[in-house]
């Protein structure tokens, strides 16, 4: 279906903390979207299963549309954590704890037999909003799914910083003893307030179910009317190839007002029976106080509740659920005021799939709103980012893109990622695709490359267009 010479095939994968997602994108046609995949984690999520499922999933992607891998003349990796790009290795992620020193690249390119590069989930998200946005300049990704990733555009680049340790997620939001222990050592980081697994855990712990783990299992409520709410990274899952959902359920009782009540046994009647309701004990660990409240209590043979499951409660006036987005929002508002305060970006996009969830832009703004100072302009776009779930994977597919000009121009010279020249190679230009389609590479690796790292004018050399000049 896609001839390998009338087209240049990259593949973007992306490693989520719940799900896993794939997609192959034209660059002759400007980085058009082919077809995307998803599923979810394996139970096992040592470095070796994962990837065993990232490439089943690939496989199947690649099959439906008729390539193979021989047609893919790169592969781009997002994954959370701290990356070391030039040797694609995964030094550490608060998402995978048991992930240190992970040779990233190497997996994947020993079991696709193409060339790979790897780099972190938010930049790539961040890399390719940039691409899609024109002209701003300075723009901040903030990645809403199990946990929160922030990428960085600043004047044309990506900021990872002097160790790739960029991370929005773990910005003190709550300080002191008392905030929530996270993953990465510190009390008190935003994901632990306002990521989609936050939010489900945050939810059962007032309801009495038990506290909530920080991976909720999947859920069929959508996050907006009419859209199918992925839980919590993206959409739903359209070609599940490998593995099984890891995530186990952990079963609860819950006790709630009645409106509360009410509103859940409409949201679980779809999945838990009146006999299992009828016939469950009552759960030791729920509060008191919460024992005294009139309304039934559910079985542990219900469904653990879900961020899809919270927002759709909240539109419905649950006054638990609306309690709780309410607050994720207020979070989420002051650590856009926090990154307007230290990087003054043009705008702060919000990715994932807990962006998509309706009138959390909203009440994001109003909370920004809010704190922002009254002397000076306050006058920072927040909105959805265009790319929205897909952005991991379109970002991680022109990192992908970025790599092949890299590697086909063949410069006498080749530059680092933060200085450098690039000379005018010898080869006489890209290889692959259709004369006529080169426009298309040419506009999505410019808009692509600068976004990565590749400064503007060296893709333009790398695209064919000649010069000398250096690396911004």
């Amino acid at each position: 279906m896609y001839a390998s010479t009338e087209h240049m095939l990259f593949v973007g994968l992306d490693i989520g903390g719940t799900n896993l997602k794939a997609g192959v994108i034209d660059g002759t046609t400007g980085g058009q979207l082919l077809g995307r995949a998803q599923e979810r984690l394996p139970a096992d999520r040592s470095p070796e299963a994962v990837v065993d499922g990232l490439v089943a999933l690939c496989r199947g992607l690649l099959d439906e549309h008729g390539i193979t891998w021989d047609d893919i003349l790169y592969t781009g990796v997002g994954c959370p954590g701290q990356i070391d790009r030039e040797a694609g290795v995964v030094i550490g992620a608060s998402t995978f704890p048991a992930w240190h020193n992970v040779p990233l690249a190497n997996l994947v390119q020993d079991r696709t037999g193409r060339p790979v590069t790897v780099l972190n989930d938010a930049s790539a998200a961040a890399s390719a909003e940039f691409a899609s946005r024109g002209s701003q300049e300075t723009i901040a990704v903030l990645t809403l799914g199990t946990g929160i990733g922030l990428g960085v555009v600043c004047a044309g680049r990506v900021v990872t910083g002097c160790r790739g340790l960029v991370e929005g997620g773990h910005m003190i939001v709550e300080p002191g003893p008392n905030g929530r222990l996270c993953a990465c050592g510190q009390r008190g980081c935003l994901e632990m307030y306002a990521s989609a697994s936050a939010v489900a855990a945050i939810a059962s712990e007032r309801l009495g179910s038990g506290g909530g783990d920080l991976f909720p299992a999947p859920s069929d409520t959508p996050y907006c009317n009419g859209e199918t709410g992925e839980e919590p990274d993206a959409v739903a899952p359209t070609t599940p190839t490998h593995g099984s959902p890891g995530i186990s359920r952990r079963r609860g009782s819950i006790n709630r007002s009645d409106s509360a009540v009410s509103l859940r046994i409409m949201e679980l009647e779809r999945r838990t029976s009146a006999e299992q309701r009828a016939s469950a004990p009552a759960s030791p660990s729920t509060p008191a106080s919460a024992a005294g409240r009139r309304g039934s209590r559910l079985s542990g043979g219900g469904a653990k509740i879900t961020a899809a499951d919270v927002f759709s409660m909240a539109k419905k006036g649950d006054e638990v659920a609306v309690r709780v987005v309410e607050e994720t929002c207020d979070y989420l508002g002051l650590a856009c005021v926090n990154i307007c305060r230290v990087l003054d970006p043009d705008a702060i996009l919000l990715a994932g799939g807990m962006s998509k969830a309706e009138g959390l832009l909203e009440k994001v703004r109003k909370s920004f709103s809010s704190r922002g100072w009254k002397v000076l302009p306050h006058e920072c776009e927040i909105d959805l980012a265009k790319t929205c779930v897909d952005a991991g994977v379109i970002g991680a597919a022109g990192a992908a893109c970025c790599e092949y000009a890299l590697s086909v121009r063949r410069p006498r010279r080749r530059p680092s990622s933060d200085c450098g020249s690039i000379t005018e190679p010898s080869n006489g230009g890209l290889q692959g695709g259709k004369p006529g389609a080169r426009s298309g590479w040419r506009s999505f690796l410019v808009g692509v490359g600068v976004g990565i790292g590749v400064g503007a004018a060296a893709v333009a050399v790398m695209a064919g267009r000649g010069g000398r000049s250096g690396f911004m």
